[in-house]
């Protein structure tokens, strides 16, 4: 497939986004003594800004790069509930699917930074279940939604939202309906993503996933946790701490326990390994870009590859558009997002 037409075709792409929703909260400021009261910095506040976080940053990349997103969530009922939603709102996204559960906070990540670095971060997050009104109203919406939309992701963050109950559910009757299904699953859960379309990792995530299944690789997995993550905050390639044979054993185990049709692993500065239920077993190469931040990249990689397969893309294709979208984020500094004239002009940089 043509890779100028792909991007072309994610333009009104609709995509349905269901997850942990965030608001990143960013205190800037300056230090220039320490607290008499204790040996921590003062931080004199100069400004305050907000961007979205967890599944809401997955909607703000959908939005980016031409799709049309459509959101189910939780928020609380307060002041970053409110900020949050008007953020999904900005985004062009369709937000009846938020709903404000009053016994909880809005997910919220404070990061406080003075002189560029940053000093401490605080979340407000609440761990209560939520009430079986709010799951009922999600799941009434997502039935709903399935059959108007092309592809679903699933962003799981760990808070609560995403529960084994309703993914067991949600999975099958978006994929009966022959729906893209997607998801970044944490290690916890990762039993309960089984059958979907397509499951994404990045190095540390994927050594982490296949420790939590019943049954490890045998042999070959002799890397530590320690190892992969270290790849993962380099992701130039330069360390190769995570050996191309041991990723392959960890995906060869994760696509046969998992029954899904495809898992991606993200290998920064290496690439993209892709693993598939019929047997192709394919590498897409690396993007030689300059790395500032990999913040926010899995969210970005997810949302490309999950806009590629709903227009028609193969693995190697969608593959190959999501790890030029990832890379032109991480040249940037802070959470950001690509649009389609970004892909196509690094694209064109790399391959031409």
């Amino acid at each position: 497939m043509n890779i100028d037409s792909l991007v072309e075709q994610f333009n009104g792409c609709r995509v349905l986004v269901v997850g942990d929703l965030m608001l990143d909260e960013y205190i800037w400021g300056t230090a220039d003594r320490i607290s008499p009261e204790a040996p921590v910095p003062v931080v004199r506040c100069r400004d305050r800004t907000h961007a979205a976080g967890g599944a809401a940053n997955v909607v703000a990349n959908i939005a980016a790069l031409g799709g049309s997103p459509t959101v189910c969530g939780i928020v609380g009922d307060d002041a970053p509930g409110v900020s949050l939603t008007e953020t999904l709102e900005a985004f062009g996204a369709e937000v009846r699917g938020v709903f404000r559960d009053g016994s909880r906070c809005t997910t919220r990540k404070t990061r406080v930074i003075a002189q560029q670095q940053q000093v401490v971060r605080i979340d407000h997050e609440s761990h209560e279940p939520v009430s079986g009104e709010i799951r009922e109203k999600m799941d009434g919406y997502i039935r709903a939604q399935v059959a108007g939309v092309d592809g679903i992701i699933f962003s799981d963050y760990n808070k609560g939202v995403l529960t084994d109950h309703h993914l067991a559910t949600w999975i099958p009757l978006s994929r009966e309906q022959q729906k893209i299904v997607t998801a970044g699953p944490k290690p916890q859960s990762l039993r309960d993503y089984g059958g979907a379309t397509l499951l994404s990792f990045n190095r540390s995530e994927a050594y982490q996933s296949v420790q939590n299944l019943p049954r490890t690789p045998s042999p070959g997995i002799e890397r530590s946790r320690d190892a992969a993550e270290q790849e993962d905050a380099d992701p130039t390639g330069a360390g190769d701490a995570l050996a191309a044979n041991e990723v392959d054993r960890i995906g060869e185990h994760l696509i046969e326990e998992l029954q899904c049709d495809a898992i991606t692993i993200t290998r920064g500065g290496e690439g993209v390994s892709v693993f598939t239920f019929d047997g192709q077993r394919l590498r897409v190469p690396g993007m030689p870009v300059q790395v500032y931040d990999v913040a926010g990249a899995g969210d970005t990689f997810l949302s490309a590859i999950t806009l590629a397969l709903c227009c028609g893309a193969d693995w190697a294709t969608a593959a190959g558009v999501a790890n030029a979208a990832a890379a032109c984020v991480v040249r940037k500094v802070g959470v950001a997002t690509t649009n389609p004239q970004e892909i196509l002009q690094l694209m064109g940089e790399v391959l031409y």
